[in-house]
């Protein structure tokens, strides 16, 4: 049997959500009714005891439906 699926989309935001383009992307994604995960790219990583590979907190045994990193928004558009 497949595991369950998490309850709401898995939208993750690498960063902390606390630089202008954490707080924006956050800010739009709350205006069309969607709550991001938010977790820093330093705690995320590979796992070789997860179904999916991946060692995301708060996502357990699934992948996230999408994902967008904050601070790589903001290198690139730095430039």
């Amino acid at each position: 049997m497949a595991p369950a699926a998490p309850l709401n989309p898995a939208i993750l935001l690498f960063g902390d959500g606390r630089d202008w383009h954490g707080r924006s992307l956050l800010r739009a994604f709350k205006r069309r009714g969607i709550k991001p995960l938010v977790a820093p790219l330093a705690t995320c990583g590979f796992s070789t005891e997860t179904a999916t590979g991946l060692a995301i907190p708060g996502l357990g045994d699934h992948r996230p439906e999408a994902a967008s990193c904050a601070s790589c928004l903001a290198a690139a558009s730095s430039r």
